[in-house]
């Protein structure tokens, strides 16, 4: 993201090295991401499928704390952004938490995505399963340090946050980039929570798991099957195969878990882990 006279640009690079194989870039493919008109400067996008409708909408982290949804209502390929409110999970704008970063990732292994906020200050706040909660309320006992206080951490002036499992055990640990070009460690010692195993008792079905490449999703009545990232990137949608039966193929994928959303009439919105070998 960039900060010009004409105003803020999002833009990006297509990866063209396939899912496990080395980046392939051409500068020639820059492609530019749509922003909202009334965006000012100092804000962090975050794309992500808040309403969980397939298509990416748009989370804005202000300068001074707040935080924007913008619903798209357009399509994947060509997203339109409508304002949907300014004070996302009751987060407005405050003086005193300017300086907002933003990123969101499954912290804790409970299948929900989290949102994780950083501050001019140096501190880091994590809200847990925030798509799914109506007010967003910082759990401060997530985040640890020598002096066991969230503001003691330090990270830096306008920090700007990544999410990878660096260690490979399965949990993101996070790397924030300082307004100096420093770089702040923050490994995930969250304890690991594994999948469920399917018991045969369930009205919806989910298997096999672990797999090493296709899950079958047997629904009591029609449902929609997607697949996301850890991280919340939505990575496709099942097809179906028979009456109620939905296949997800991870072909293409590299080896971790990922997240697959089942929504049916009857029993709601259902997430199950599934590891991939």
């Amino acid at each position: 993201m960039a900060q010009t006279p004409a105003g803020s640009i999002v833009r990006y690079i297509p990866n063209r090295g396939g899912k496990t194989g080395a980046f392939q870039l051409n500068p020639d493919e820059l492609t530019a991401l749509p922003l909202p008109n009334d965006l000012y400067a100092g804000s962090v996008p975050l794309y992500i499928d808040v309403n969980r409708d397939g298509r990416i909408d748009l989370l804005i982290g202000t300068y001074y704390g707040g935080i924007q949804y913008y619903r798209n209502t357009g399509t994947s390929t060509q997203p339109t952004y409508q304002l949907e409110t300014k004070s996302y999970g009751g987060q407005t704008d405050d003086f005193n938490n300017r300086g907002f970063s933003l990123i969101a990732a499954d912290v804790n292994g409970d299948e929900r995505l989290d949102l994780l906020t950083a501050y001019d200050n140096g501190s880091l706040k994590v809200f847990h399963d925030f798509l799914n909660q109506t007010t967003l309320s910082a759990d401060s006992s997530s985040v640890k340090s020598p002096a066991n206080a969230v503001t003691s951490l330090k990270i830096g002036s306008v920090p700007s946050l990544a999410v990878a499992d660096l260690n490979q055990d399965g949990l993101p640990d996070i790397v924030a980039g300082t307004n100096t070009g420093g770089l702040r460690l923050l490994l995930n010692r969250s304890e690991k929570l594994l999948p469920s195993p399917d018991t045969g008792t369930e009205t919806v079905r989910v298997g096999p798991n672990p797999t090493d490449r296709y899950v079958t999703v047997t629904t009591p009545s029609e449902a929609e099957v997607n697949l996301y990232s850890l991280l919340g990137q939505w990575l496709g949608k099942a097809r179906s195969n028979g009456t109620n039966r939905y296949e997800l193929d991870f072909r293409g994928l590299p080896t971790g878990v990922y997240l697959v959303q089942i929504q049916t009439a009857s029993s709601g919105k259902i997430t199950r882990k599934i590891i991939l070998r």
